[in-house]
């Protein structure tokens, strides 16, 4: 978390030296703003500015990859004779896999299949791989529709007699496609070349291309609201990101484990950021910050905060550097600090954008 004020002020009564020393509270209030000579010279003088500040908050998150929105689930009975290897990415087309040498084959499209397609199926599943499939055959040849026709069948068999299928005669066998909505990865394999499957196994878990970071929120603080613009920070390199999704706590009692969740009973909310303008180049597993703003304000007076005075009655204080050098002690109200830029939002009556004060040597 980001440090308050209280911490970055720790001690600047005693670094800022002669300048303010011997000013109380009752010598400020009868001196107001007179001028006075400072014992020492000023060590440097810096400006009040305009600026845009921020509070930000940071919570620590992994690198990886969402599941796909389906999953990928065979419907053959056979040898596994190949499969796609870890991290490949698929597309409309793609070899997933092979059962006894007859090809699996990646569509895109919106519904899993679910039957046998033959000349006269007529349905949104028959529209979805007709479609996709005429993005894969040279001349799109088949027709628009819900409807597979008998001219379109042979523009089928024509395709799968290409790619190495066997006997189909002017249909699609349930199981010869499998079905997701977006290109996808594979992230792991259950089942090795050689061995035996069956319908209804899962031998390729799949995720989305996209890579994204997930933190667990801690309690103590707000989780963002999905669409929350945040900056993700790996390593020294910063990237601009989403929060995409929140997966809230388990209720107590429903935690890992079996029974007892944490100890309190509860576990943090899970964010999901994807990053803005499309995967990123980083590595899979990699630790990753998320950096959330927590408060902002917008075209204020502001000053660097070792510019500020610990006062002894409490609050702070600016020393202004007015005519020939000469330096009076005003107090000042502040508001938003932001340690990122080293500035903190300072209102005064006379105080303004040019306004020279006194601060320490950096």
């Amino acid at each position: 978390m980001r440090k308050t004020l209280a911490r970055l002020l720790l001690g600047l009564v005693a670094i800022v030296g002669a300048g303010a020393a011997g000013f109380t509270g009752g010598e400020l209030a009868q001196q107001g703003t007179q001028s006075v000579t400072p014992s020492a010279p000023p060590t440097t003088y810096v400006s009040v500015v305009r600026a845009n500040l921020s509070n930000s908050t940071s919570v620590a998150g992994t690198l990886g990859y969402q599941a796909a929105p389906l999953p990928i689930v065979n419907q053959l009975q056979g040898t596994v004779t190949s499969e796609a290897a870890i991290g490949t990415e698929l597309t409309n087309g793609s070899e997933v896999y092979a059962v006894d040498d007859q090809p699996v084959y990646m569509l895109i499209g919106n519904d899993p299949l679910w039957r046998p397609i033959v000349p006269g199926s007529d349905g949104p599943d028959v529209a979805e791989v007709k479609a996709a499939l005429n993005q894969l055959i040279p001349g799109s040849p088949l027709s628009a529709g819900a409807t597979l026709s008998w001219s379109d069948a042979k523009a089928l068999a024509a395709w799968q007699d290409a790619h190495g299928y066997g006997a189909t005669p002017y249909s699609i066998p349930f199981g010869e496609f499998v079905v997701e909505p977006q290109a996808t990865r594979v992230d792991s394999l259950s089942t090795s070349v050689g061995e035996t499957i069956a319908p209804g196994s899962q031998l390729v878990a799949v995720t989305t291309t996209q890579e994204v970071v997930t933190a667990a929120w801690p309690q103590d603080l707000a989780v963002p609201t999905v669409g929350t613009k945040v900056s993700v920070e790996i390593g020294t390199v910063s990237a601009p990101g989403t929060i995409a999704q929140v997966s809230p706590s388990p209720a107590p009692g429903q935690g890992q484990g079996g029974g007892g969740g944490t100890q309190s009973g509860a576990t943090a909310d899970t964010a999901t950021v994807t990053f803005t303008g499309g995967p990123s180049p980083y590595p899979e597993g990699g630790a990753a910050q998320v950096v959330v703003t927590t408060a902002e304000v917008r075209d204020v007076l502001a000053a660097p905060i070792v510019a500020l005075l610990a006062l002894s009655e409490g609050g702070y204080g600016l020393q202004v550097v007015g005519d020939g050098g000469h330096t009076h002690l005003i107090a000042v109200k502040v508001g938003l600090v932001d340690d990122t830029q080293g500035l903190a939002q300072v209102t005064a009556p006379g105080l303004s954008v040019g306004t020279r004060v006194v601060a320490p040597a950096s």
